[in-house]
């Protein structure tokens, strides 16, 4: 996928400094460019390279050649740094705005979202699929989502992932501490009620956690039920086909309408199992029902987990990711990577 080139155009160095790092290093995969905290070294910089998106600050939408500019540059989307309280409502007809001091995250989305409405270049990867990896256990054990981001987040080191979780009450508002505006079910919409198909749609519900990008799960866990077959097969046809990523990666929580034509899609499904007569009575009732469905491809993409004892694992507030990546869930899903867990 080609990068969006950003120019974050500031008199404020540290601030300008704080967004690039954000943009340029922590999300470098979607994102190229560099900050000004002066408009002539930005002009000079202008002259040679040709940017898609200019962060404006206050200093250097006064300069008479950028006002020029953004009258004449139709390839280029300019959006205003608004300072809190400030009154936009002359500029409102020349550029959008944003608030400047926000969340990058909330920046991100909302440069995505107005580079969409701007009908800007696509930036697709046309023609090609995502490789799926999807992860449930039946038993709903505690580490399949630690486990599977996880393995999503050192994917991610060398791919372009997405973690997407279709569990309920998955804990992520509360592990991250986040207030998501929008989660799986605003995705699900837009699947089905948008015509035009891109990344750059598709991107501004993307959130991203270190170097792992990531749908959040549904708040109101009670609407999945009420989702159907075809919304989650066209939710899949979307992922695969029309964003850049590639791999996907599935934290499954409930057996939804078409649960099995999804995993039909997957590479690989890992179920882990703790080692306890409770947790094996549950997975051998999986495993005839898995049976039943004569599905002969679809048993032969399951990796049963054998867990270890991590009821020691200590796992405090606060860093969670880091928690999982170096400690126990981190070490043996390295194992698995590197092909060293046999299937149970």
């Amino acid at each position: 996928m080609s990068k969006l080139s950003v120019a974050v155009c500031d008199e404020n160095r540290s601030y300008g400094e704080s967004v690039s790092t954000c943009l340029f290093v922590e999300q470098g995969k979607d994102f190229s460019g560099c900050s000004f905290s002066s408009p002539e070294v930005f002009k000079a910089q202008y002259d040679r390279q040709r940017f898609q998106v200019v962060l404006l600050g206050k200093a250097f939408i006064q300069e008479v050649w950028i006002q020029e500019e953004m009258k004449q540059a139709q390839k280029i989307l300019w959006i205003y740094l608004k300072e809190e309280g400030e009154k936009t409502e002359e500029l409102a007809e020349l550029l959008p705005a944003v608030e400047k001091y926000q969340p990058v995250s909330m920046l991100v989305r909302s440069i995505y979202r107005y580079y969409e409405e701007y009908q800007k270049e696509d930036v697709r990867v046309l023609g090609k699929k995502s490789e799926v990896l999807g992860w449930f256990s039946p038993d709903h054990n505690i580490w399949q989502t630690p486990m599977a981001m996880t393995m999503a987040s050192l994917l991610a080191e060398k791919e372009k992932v997405l973690y997407v979780n279709l569990k309920e009450c998955s804990g992520f508002e509360k592990w991250f501490e986040e207030d998501y505006e929008q989660d799986l079910l605003d995705v699900m919409y837009f699947c089905q009620k948008s015509e035009q198909k891109s990344v750059v749609e598709l991107g501004k519900y993307i959130y991203s956690l270190e170097n792992l990008d990531y749908i959040p799960p549904v708040r109101d866990a009670q609407l999945l039920c009420e989702l159907e077959e075809e919304d989650y097969v066209r939710l899949m046809e979307r992922l695969e086909q029309e964003s850049a990523y590639d791999v996907i990666v599935l934290d499954m929580g409930s057996m939804f309408p078409g649960f099995f034509d999804i995993w039909k899609r997957c590479r690989q499904i890992y179920i882990p199992r703790e080692q306890n007569v409770l947790a094996k009575g549950v997975g051998r009732e999986f495993e005839e029902l898995v049976k039943r469905l004569k599905e002969r491809e679809l048993e032969s993409k399951i990796s049963w987990l054998p867990l270890p004892d991590w009821s020691k694992e200590t796992i405090g507030a606060g860093c969670m990711m880091q928690q999982w990546l170096w400690g126990g869930p981190g070490d043996y899903v390295r194992e698995i990577l590197d092909g060293r867990i046999r299937r149970a």
